[in-house]
């Protein structure tokens, strides 16, 4: 590559292949220089996702999301023949494709990926329901319990149970699944529930909750990215707070029998840090390890329609829909936002000043970008 009629100065070069992290250097250049500036991107292979139906036929314009040993994610649009291509630079330990056109009569799928296959074929079957209820221990229904829908022990989807605490989830035709409880709010205490297993279509499936006792440990292990034991890190289990030792181990007790996600955050003064990609366990005494992830960085500026700054604008980042990130502008609608360096992206980050009613978003922006731009109208 070569870049030409530059003014003296200092400039940050950086290149990346889609999905994965970036080759950074920075530059200064000054009066008639010619600087060589190579970049060394880091080791990726390419990985395809082909989406069909169940006739064979490609599926264009699908969002098709890739896991990365188990944490981070690279999501992609399949193309007019179903293709939706990656660079990764780990293991892909599963897919999820999903149509985007409104009023698709297709589901979800997500499936789970073995071996080291280069390209991996992905069937979207018709949409079908599971609909049932949820029961707390004294009979009652439960409104807004968080009810999934697991193959293999991965979540396929999820629904919120309505205020006579019924749940409609939406599967793949023809396919059996475990539902599981998995949080509810406002029942003043944990419960849990006993997995029920289900086939798609039907109807009147009931979820008991119970309550659960407290008298489970876990042994929670926090490393730096390089390996070594993390100091002070704090660990959070099922509301349960605990602090690394000088091993970088923290023993939480207290914890209750149903699955809980394990997060570690940095410890204190560790601006170059970020949580550890968060992992699900049912405590039962042994020993779990989770590694904190080096700090990376999305920065910008947001504006008005008018040119000038979007003050205080409320900047989010998202990934599938979800939003996963979120940063404030300064008063000159400066924003940074913290990302992990193993979650490079595409993002949508979306802009918006509540006060005057004013969005606006931009599309496939990747981690350590240093100048995106967002008008908000």
């Amino acid at each position: 590559f070569r870049f030409a009629d530059l003014s003296p100065g200092t400039y940050d070069i950086s290149s990346f292949l889609p999905g994965t992290a970036k080759a950074q250097r920075q530059v200064l250049l000054g009066d008639c220089d010619v600087l060589d500036a190579d970049l060394t991107l880091p080791p990726a292979r390419e990985f395809a996702v082909v989406v069909v139906d169940e006739t064979g036929a490609p599926i264009p314009n699908c969002m098709v999301d890739v896991a990365i040993d188990h944490a981070a994610s690279q999501a992609s649009m399949t193309d007019a023949v179903g293709r939706a291509t990656f660079f990764v630079t780990g293991v892909v330990t599963s897919i999820s494709a999903y149509p985007e056109s409104a009023g698709c009569d297709l589901a979800r799928a997500t499936v789970a990926v073995e071996g080291d296959a280069s390209e991996f074929r992905v069937v979207l079957k018709q949409k079908a329901t599971i609909a049932g209820t949820a029961y707390g221990d004294d009979g009652k229904p439960v409104a807004d319990a968080l009810i999934s829908a697991k193959q293999g022990g991965l979540q396929v989807t999820s629904a919120h149970t309505a205020a006579d605490g019924s749940f409609s989830l939406e599967v793949p035709q023809g396919e059996s699944f475990d539902l599981e409880f998995v949080s509810a709010r406002g029942r003043g205490g944990e419960y849990t529930a006993e997995p029920v297993h289900a086939q798609s279509g039907s109807t009147g499936v009931e979820i008991r909750l119970r309550k659960a006792a407290r008298d489970r440990t876990l042994r929670v292990k926090v490393v730096l990215p390089d390996g070594s034991p993390a100091v002070g890190a704090i660990v959070l289990v099922d509301r349960v707070r605990g602090e690394t030792d000088g091993n970088g181990v923290a023993v939480l007790s207290g914890l209750s029998a149903r699955g809980s996600p394990v997060m570690a955050v940095p410890p204190r003064g560790r601006q170059d840090l970020m949580f550890a990609a968060p992992q699900s366990h049912v405590a039962d005494g042994q020993d779990v390890t989770l590694k904190l992830r080096l700090a990376a960085a999305v920065s910008g500026v947001v504006v008005m329609g008018d040119g000038l700054p979007g003050a205080d604008a409320v900047v989010t980042f998202h990934r599938d829909s979800v939003m996963c990130y979120m940063a404030r502008a300064d008063p000159e609608g400066r924003f940074k936002a913290a990302i992990p360096s193993d979650e490079p992206g595409p993002w949508v980050v979306q802009a918006e000043l509540r006060d005057k009613g004013l969005k606006g978003e931009v599309a496939s922006v990747m981690t350590g970008d240093d100048a995106v731009r967002i008008v908000v109208k």
